[in-house]
């Protein structure tokens, strides 16, 4: 369900940017990311400068992909919060709401709704559109309100925003479902998770509560990874292995593991939550 509401705010979108024949580009400058400040507890954020890798959260025509620059979202159980950014006008977005019948503007609100009101949309400001399912003031000001601290640091956020996709999540209630984390993986004990992925080869950082679940958890990790590398056909190499996965305390890292496309693009759509 929440899939076809982003696809549905996305496929409105696209129609928005399609009726603006000028090119419009206002920079707001803030100090980072702007899903820097939609994190919370449990929730996933993922970001992207490529929107293709939210295929399955996020339809976009290839005639203004150009346009974006960063599209992040924020799912927590059945809610979600979807953040594009790029050259959309809000002056554009306003007028293609009036040709939309299936949105509207009640009194006294400065979003657009649906007809059942299970997609809620504005455009802030320019360059931005803020979309959710639930309750927008609040989803509208987990972005805007930039002078709160962030939920995610600097550090963190400048890895995120450097990979093609990135997760963050702070207490996951659940992994991703991908063939990594298959059989036996739990989130106890799981204070901090960092996915990110570029080209073929992802890395992570998983923080946890103590040293014991900290090697636990890497112990099932290489010995998964493993496993998928066999059942893939690729050789392992005991020795670069060795290299890939550390443990500093409660701190597990693993790096340049191998994962196809295929799974980079549906690494957020299987977040298990």
């Amino acid at each position: 369900m929440k899939k076809k509401a982003i696809i549905a705010a996305c496929v409105l979108v696209t129609l928005i940017l399609l009726i603006s024949s000028c090119a419009h580009r206002t920079v707001t400058a803030i100090d980072g990311y702007r899903f820097q400040w939609m994190a919370d507890e449990g929730s996933y954020i993922a970001t992207t400068t490529d929107a293709s890798f939210l295929a399955s959260f996020i339809t976009l025509d290839p005639r203004i992909s150009q346009r974006i620059q960063r599209a992040s979202i924020k799912i927590n159980g059945s809610d979600f919060t979807a953040v594009i950014e790029g050259d959309i006008p809000s002056s554009s977005f306003k007028a293609g709401m009036l040709f939309t019948s299936d949105f509207s503007k009640k009194k006294g609100e400065t979003w657009y709704s649906d007809s059942t009101d299970s997609l809620l949309m504005a455009s802030p400001q320019n360059d931005l559109v803020v979309a959710t399912n639930s309750d927008y003031p609040a989803a509208e000001e987990s972005v805007m309100n930039t002078f709160l601290p962030k939920s995610i640091d600097d550090s963190t956020a400048a890895i995120m925003a450097s990979a093609d996709v990135a997760l963050y999540s702070r207490r996951p209630s659940g992994l991703p479902s991908v063939p990594l984390f298959s059989g036996g993986f739990s989130t106890a004990g799981i204070s901090e998770i960092l996915l990110w992925a570029n080209g073929e080869s992802m890395s992570m950082k998983v923080e946890f509560d103590t040293e014991k679940m900290a090697s636990a958890f890497s112990k099932l990790l290489k010995l998964s990874y493993i496993a998928k590398l066999k059942k893939a056909g690729i050789k392992v190499d005991l020795g670069a292995l060795k290299l890939q996965f550390s443990e500093n305390g409660t701190q597990v890292i693993a790096s340049g593991l191998s994962i196809t496309q295929e799974e980079i693009r549906t690494l957020i759509s299987s977040i298990n939550i």
